[in-house]
């Protein structure tokens, strides 16, 4: 059985090959091995400064599995999400990321401003929600963790 205590664990950065993998998908949301990492998602992303999200890649556990801040979207830990625009509306903006050089570096890139989050919380329940603007950023960002892209591969370093 895994150990279930919350590890803070380092955040890989670029050019580590384990960002460029498509985590898998979660299939039981209570096997040992998902707690755990939700466990050390959290407690990871409570040491960090501000930070929109957390993707479970970026700790070297390949899940589909995002952490975003509670006053963002309501949730803080989101298994399987799926973002889908509903328009083509794109927003131009400055992302940075824990796994890119230093959290400080910024990249310039367009994000859909809106569309529908799909996802299943840590209690099974599935979620559909309306984001918009900073919430729609933060979750494409963090989607695009799970698929492998980090924002020096898609963005204009400043």
């Amino acid at each position: 059985m895994a150990n279930l205590t919350p590890d803070v664990l380092p955040i890989l950065q670029v050019p580590d090959p384990r960002l460029r993998l498509v985590a898998a998908g979660v299939v039981d949301v209570a096997a040992p091995e998902v707690i755990q990492a939700i466990a050390s998602l959290r407690a990871t992303a409570k040491t960090l400064r501000f930070g929109g999200g957390l993707a479970a890649p970026q700790l070297g556990i390949s899940l589909r599995i995002i952490y975003i801040g509670k006053e963002t979207l309501g949730h803080d830990v989101l298994i399987n999400p799926v973002f889908k625009p509903t328009s083509s509306e794109k927003l131009r903006g400055l992302e940075s990321c824990y796994s890119v050089d230093d959290a400080n570096q910024e990249v310039r890139l367009s994000r859909y401003a809106q569309g529908r989050l799909l996802a299943t919380l840590p209690n099974g329940r599935r979620i559909k929600k309306h984001v918009r603007g900073f919430a729609a950023r933060i979750v494409q960002h963090e989607i695009d963790h799970l698929d492998g892209i980090t924002i020096d591969m898609v963005g204009a370093v400043l």
